[in-house]
């Protein structure tokens, strides 16, 4: 609704007033002038933080997660990207298209080719490997 008021009259005090009311009910943090695709899903948006970054459609997000920026660089994330709870995207990285960020892991300043599944293992660490479908695909009617 911010993003629509800010678009539509300019208003920066109306849509952060919307903005600020959205963080606190809904504990959804994402600026009214970030530009998120048209066509995008969010699970249980909160401790969920969606920074300046740019998205593509078919998006989904769930609780927890983060797409920030590093030293002003935000990501360019592709088509049918998925973050799992607790999963970020951070810094100078360009996501592929159908890319699943599971729970709790972390691309920061990485870049990862598109129908990988970034993990991380039991010791923490963080993998990726080829998957044939996305997890974002489960959500939408329409090839991604």
């Amino acid at each position: 609704m911010s993003n629509t008021v800010w678009k539509e009259s300019g208003n920066t005090t109306l849509a952060n007033k919307i903005f600020y009311i959205n963080k606190a009910l809904h504990g959804f943090s994402c600026m009214y002038d970030t530009n998120l695709p048209n066509i995008f899903l969010l699970f249980h948006t909160v401790g969920t933080v969606l920074g300046k970054a740019e998205y593509s459609d078919f998006l989904v997000v769930g609780q927890g997660s983060t797409v920030g920026a590093q030293n002003g660089i935000y990501p360019k994330l592709g088509k049918g990207v998925s973050l799992l709870p607790y999963s970020s995207i951070v810094g100078n990285c360009i996501i592929g298209d159908r890319v699943s960020v599971g729970i709790g892991a972390s691309v920061y300043e990485k870049n990862i080719e598109s129908g990988m599944v970034v993990y991380r293992e039991m010791d923490g660490s963080i993998r990726c490997k080829f998957k044939q479908s996305c997890w974002a695909q489960q959500h939408f009617l329409i090839d991604i």
